[in-house]
């Protein structure tokens, strides 16, 4: 499966989807499917990476959005802020992040980062703060 999806952290707070080369809409659910096996493992809210490779989306069908709902749906209740890692400014996923912007709720819409390091920033920026000796 040219997606693979697995914790990125050891806390468990963020799971990464790793994209590579062409992929369908069905591999793309059956990852969303691992990650919500994933996110029912703990009892806090997770934060999902998408980390495309160099060919990034550019192959996708035209019914994206038509797809998008659906995954939407199938979305875990504890599944958390979503960040795009934007590989050398790919033009085809930055539009399709636009486009997301404009049909999720605010809550749903996906951060656009640059790089993998850039997405565990934001993501850490977003966790409460762990007080010493708690």
């Amino acid at each position: 499966m040219p997606i693979y999806v697995n914790w990125d952290d050891q806390a468990e707070r963020a799971i990464r989807f790793d994209l590579y080369g062409f992929w369908t809409w069905k591999a793309f659910a059956d990852a969303v499917a691992d990650a919500n096996t994933l996110i029912e493992k703990v009892d806090h809210e997770v934060s999902i990476i998408f980390h495309p490779d160099h060919v990034g989306a550019s192959h996708l069908s035209s019914d994206f959005l038509a797809q998008v709902r659906l995954i939407q749906a199938r979305r875990h209740p504890r599944m958390g802020r979503i960040v795009v890692v934007l590989h050398h400014n790919d033009t085809v996923v930055r539009h399709m992040v636009l486009v997301l912007s404009r049909v999720l709720p605010p809550s749903a819409q996906p951060a656009v980062v640059e790089t993998l390091v850039d997405a565990r920033r934001f993501i850490a920026a977003l966790a409460p703060a762990v007080r010493a000796g708690s």
